[in-house]
């Protein structure tokens, strides 16, 4: 956060995604997804980065308005966030949603979340755009205590039969709740990908369509017997399960290269 005085008040403005409050975020998205751009776009972040009204913004002297303007362009330029800033969803049903950067996410719910957003990329469906929120918002498991949270994830257990029954719910929310969301996941994602970049490679390497998503990956972790058969394998924590494949990964690589070694002497 960064203190800007005006006036003699004190107004505490965000420096990074992460800092936004949930409804900022979902302002600045919206202005972002809007018709206005250049300087009046500007201007509308700004207000919501300062939380005061249009009015105000319009009295700001221009020199004075020129000398902040540059926490704006910030947001445009970096758009990594690691916070969950839409934790829950209400469309009819309260949905929540993962914790941060897919903490409490089984390798079964990245599989269908990837797998549907995948299919949004390629071809831009209503469909599938509801399918993957359907697989991140899940309502609350049966009394649970939603303030206490002791697993770490109020969700009812993901069950991908029920998918396409909560996505007639999720299909109801406005583009901009949706595409922030998709903004979110894009970070979340991105930064999965720095993290195990061995492994992405890899599965990037064998994925020929869509369809087949992490299925082939799953496979070979059941294969090896370790996580047990593939039903256990899916309920792995995505980070545990990607940890476990770039050691393999690293593990696979070294012993390559001792052989290679052995017979290059």
């Amino acid at each position: 956060m960064i203190t800007v005085i005006y006036k003699g008040h004190e107004y505490r403005v965000a420096e990074s995604w992460d800092e936004l409050s949930g409804k900022q975020f979902l302002e600045i998205i919206s202005i972002l997804l809007s018709s206005q751009q250049g300087e009046l776009a500007e201007l509308k972040i700004l207000q919501v980065l300062l939380q005061v009204s249009a009015r105000f913004i319009c009295k700001i002297p221009a020199d004075q308005l020129t000398g902040i303007m540059h926490l704006v362009r910030g947001f445009q330029e970096d758009m990594q966030l690691t916070r969950q800033l839409v934790p829950f969803i209400k469309v009819g049903k309260k949905l929540y949603g993962p914790a941060a950067a897919f903490e409490n996410m089984t390798a079964a719910e990245f599989h269908f979340a990837d797998m549907h957003y995948q299919e949004w990329k390629a071809t831009g469906a209503d469909e599938a755009l509801s399918m993957f929120l359907a697989v991140l918002y899940r309502p609350v498991k049966q009394k649970y205590d939603v303030e206490k949270d002791p697993d770490g994830d109020r969700r009812e257990k993901f069950n991908a039969n029920t998918t396409a029954f909560y996505s007639r719910y999720t299909s109801r929310l406005s583009r901009g709740v949706m595409l922030a969301i998709i903004f979110q996941y894009e970070s979340w994602r991105r930064q999965m990908e720095e993290n195990y970049k061995d492994v992405f490679n890899h599965q990037s390497d064998h994925v020929s369509n869509i369809q087949a998503g992490w299925f082939g990956v799953f496979r070979g972790v059941a294969g090896d017997g370790k996580y047990g058969e593939m039903e256990k394998v899916e309920q792995i924590p995505i980070h545990t399960l990607l940890l476990e494949l770039q050691f393999l990964i690293e593990e696979a690589a070294a012993l390559k290269a001792q052989q290679e070694n052995l017979f290059n002497k």
